[in-house]
């Protein structure tokens, strides 16, 4: 098992969510992870949809999703020269994204900057943020923000993979302006995760050792492309990864994800297990973890510098925002 050791400066603190003062030092000893989405995923059972309460609100909040915002914000993410980890500009794009979120008018919304040195010694940062006030449990919506190519020093543009995450997510913040909801939310933007998810490691190693109260963790990783059938969506739970007690909520959230999916989203899901992403670190700290992925990383574009928007399907984001948003609304419960 490798060790890997991590120096974060963070500082601020929310609710019951206390972060680390700047200098401390982590030791991620749960092993080395993997970026790659390629290949056949790992195999999980269907689950049977629950039936979605869809509370008075639900129709107007989600009918407030803009697809070509999104696809904006998309095109915007990619037009940083790279997003490679450590450079320039992977940490303009998460300036960018930090400015994004401080616009959408949350009264009682909190940014946190997770500053931390990468294994070759260059420096980058996780950006979270909290749209509403304290709460006892939280949501955790995450996305990676930088990107590789085949020439990661020069260009990556990244918009499958993973712009659209991360335009979800500024979405998601953006519909939820003025809503209130029994449980908090963090939105959480990831950097490292194509070196081998070391933000995620990072955020995960501090929120264990802190005892965030994180009822369910939803990772969108690669969500905007649609090919023949543009309509399909995977939704990821975990199902036997490192430990199995948090298997049976991970079915039930999984099985409400896919029935908003299907229902809200308008689209047709697929089940596997969860892999080679942001939520596998949170699963091994014990954290009930589900995501979803629009099946892209066997296309020719993935981890290339043709990953562009032209890749990338508007009316898909829509979809899946809608869905993230309704499980959120659900799982979250709405109050009014």
């Amino acid at each position: 098992m490798h060790r890997r050791h991590f120096v974060c400066g963070v500082a601020t603190s929310v609710g019951l969510i206390t972060f680390a003062g700047a200098g401390l030092a982590l030791d991620t000893t749960f092993g080395d992870f993997s970026a790659d989405k390629s290949g056949l995923p790992p195999e999980a059972p269907a689950l049977e949809a629950p039936p979605i309460s869809k509370k008075g609100g639900y129709d107007e909040i989600l009918g407030t999703v803009d697809a070509d915002r999104m696809y904006d914000d998309v095109g915007h993410l990619q037009t940083f020269e790279t997003r490679l980890t450590g450079t320039p500009g992977n940490n303009a794009a998460g300036d960018w994204i930090d400015s994004q979120f401080q616009t959408h008018g949350h009264a009682a919304g909190k940014g946190v900057k997770q500053t931390f040195k990468m294994p070759d010694g260059s420096e980058t940062s996780n950006r979270l943020y909290y749209p509403f006030a304290d709460a006892s449990s939280y949501i955790l919506i995450c996305a990676h923000y930088d990107a590789t190519s085949e020439k990661p020093s020069d260009s990556t543009p990244g918009a499958d993979d993973n712009a659209t995450g991360v335009a979800v997510l500024l979405e998601i913040s953006r519909v939820l302006a003025g809503v209130k909801l029994q449980k908090g939310l963090i939105l959480a933007c990831f950097s490292g995760e194509e070196q081998g998810l070391v933000g995620s490691q990072v955020c995960a190693g501090i929120a264990a050792k802190e005892r965030w109260p994180i009822d369910l963790l939803v990772n969108l990783d690669m969500v905007g492309f649609a090919n023949a059938k543009p309509a399909n969506i995977v939704v990821e739970y975990d199902h036997g990864n490192r430990v199995p007690e948090n298997d049976h909520a991970a079915a039930g959230y999984g099985a409400i994800l896919g029935s908003v999916a299907q229902t809200v989203g308008g689209l047709s899901a697929k089940y596997t297990d969860i892999w080679n992403s942001d939520y596998m670190p949170f699963e091994a700290k014990g954290y009930a973890c589900v995501g979803l992925y629009d099946d892209g990383a066997e296309e020719p574009f993935y981890h290339s510098t043709r990953d562009t928007s032209d890749n990338v399907n508007k009316d898909k984001l829509a979809s899946v925002a809608r869905s993230v948003l309704a499980m959120i609304l659900e799982v979250g419960v709405l109050t009014t």
